[in-house]
């Protein structure tokens, strides 16, 4: 993955994402978590989660060829009177970037 990029994900990638989350999960995190744990896990469906992620907090992507093969998920705290914060979500990355990026 010599020629990936990472960037701010776009309204219409949501597939690309939940695909490379869903395989991370797959052929990872099994590893740790077992094959009955991830199941259910690395099996879920699409749903609109990630199209509010998109339009409200800070999701990037690690995309090659115009494919996506992971992402980070920052979800931001907004406090009144007070430094912004927040904390990280989720990063999820595939196996052909394991390690490369």
């Amino acid at each position: 993955m010599n020629n990936s990029i990472t960037r701010l994900a776009r309204p219409g990638e949501e597939a690309q994402i939940h695909e490379a989350h869903m395989r991370s999960i797959r052929e990872i995190c099994v590893k740790d978590h077992g094959e009955e744990e991830v199941c259910g896990w690395g099996n879920r469906p699409l749903g609109n989660r990630w199209v509010e992620a998109i339009q409200t907090n800070l999701v990037w992507v690690i995309e090659c060829n115009q494919n996506i093969y992971g992402f980070g998920f920052l979800e931001e705290e907004k406090k009144e009177n007070s430094q912004p914060s927040g904390f990280l979500h989720s990063l999820y990355l595939t196996p052909e970037v394991k390690g490369k990026v």
